[in-house]
């Protein structure tokens, strides 16, 4: 399947000369340095590593308000620092991302249809009035784990749940079925601008009846120069889809998320999850709680905060009572080139298993991206 993908996608960029006009290719690359200290048992760490991706677009047809199109991504990581014999080792260096998507409107709806290989963030528990994390342009490094639960997340992402061990967080995708329907009436009413989405998706195709899992959410939008948005979701997912220790049965994962735009500079949001392995009622679950706020200082200055909480030591990277606060700072160079700075304060003592505040930790990360 994998050779397959690749050599597909060698042959949709074959056709990039036909069709000029109907293709897009967009990328970034993205330098990272950070430094962690503060990891019991571990040393001061220093890193240097680089994020790449590649994103095709390619126009089918448009016709009888039918509008289709082939989207396809790759990515991959890799180290230029002591590490740097394993640059070409990422695991993620494939076709995360290949589908079909077509788009109908129908009066003042907007519908979608999906067949192949997606990532769950490009659709779900998403919204356009914060900046999004999985867009093109935007890379999650140690400063800009942004704007999305790592428990819905975690579905499609392999390679670092909580950024200290490679530094980085891609998704990569399922195969499946993903069908929405967004209303875009601007009457003000109840029901206006309400949205519904629904997937089915399989993890591994290799072991199908282990890996099924679908999601359905609804979100509702309200506001033009003051938006805001209120989303709520529901995931099923069998034993393997997660990947959790000791997972010996089916999980289900509750998330709502609320974001709003509060002056032309600065934007909110609140995200909440909660995942049960079961719905017996002594299942074990997992909690996670965001706050986070945006500011644009000025034109090319603007920041980025949050405060996460996490509870739940069986289901999550992180401990029972584990808080996690980021600051990013982002400096615009040019309209392709942006310079990020940023702190991420990790504190593990409100954790059964920690002492003497051994498991608190700090990491300074500089970034530079570079996106066309």
């Amino acid at each position: 399947m994998k050779k397959f993908l690749i050599s597909f996608f060698i042959y949709l960029c074959s056709l990039a000369p036909l069709a000029a006009k109907h293709y897009e290719v967009h990328g970034d690359a993205v330098l990272t340095n950070d430094w962690t200290d503060g990891l019991a048992g571990v040393e001061r760490r220093y890193r240097s590593f680089i994020d790449y991706r590649l994103e095709t677009k390619l126009n089918l047809y448009d016709f009888a308000k039918q509008k289709g199109r082939l989207i396809s991504r790759i990515q991959g990581t890799g180290f230029i620092d002591e590490n740097i014999d394993g640059f070409f080792d990422d695991q993620l260096i494939d076709i995360p991302e290949l589908f079909w998507q077509n788009d109908y409107k129908h009066g003042n709806n907007d519908l979608r249809f999906v067949f192949g290989k997606f990532a769950n963030r490009r659709f779900f528990n998403k919204d356009e009035i914060n900046p999004d994390p999985f867009d093109i342009g935007e890379m999650r490094f140690s400063g800009q784990i942004a704007n999305t639960l790592n428990l819905l997340s975690s579905l499609n992402e392999f390679r670092d749940s909580d950024l200290r061990l490679n530094g980085s967080r891609q998704a990569s995708g399922s195969y499946g079925f993903n069908l929405g329907v967004k209303n875009q009436n601007q009457d003000g009413r109840l029901l206006s601008r309400w949205g519904f989405q629904q997937a089915f998706a399989v993890s591994q195709l290799d072991n199908f009846s282990n890996n099924f899992y679908g999601i359905s959410e609804i979100n509702k939008d309200w506001g033009k120069e003051l938006p805001g948005k209120l989303s709520m979701g529901l995931v099923y997912a069998n034993d393997q889809v997660y990947r959790l220790t000791n997972s010996d049965g089916n999980s289900y994962l509750v998330y709502s998320s609320l974001a709003q735009r509060l002056t032309s500079k600065t934007r909110i949001y609140l995200r909440y999850g909660s995942l049960f392995r079961d719905l017996s009622p002594e299942a074990l679950a997992s909690h996670e709680y965001r706050f986070g706020f945006y500011h644009a200082w000025t034109k090319r200055i603007g920041s980025h905060h949050w405060l996460g909480y996490f509870d739940g030591n069986e289901s999550l990277p992180e401990n029972d009572g584990y808080i996690q606060w980021v600051n990013s700072l982002t400096y615009k160079l040019t309209e392709n080139l942006k310079a990020d700075f940023a702190t991420v304060f990790r504190f593990n003592q409100f954790s059964s298993n920690a002492s003497n505040l051994e498991d608190n930790n700090y990491t300074l990360a500089l970034q530079l991206r570079y996106a066309w």
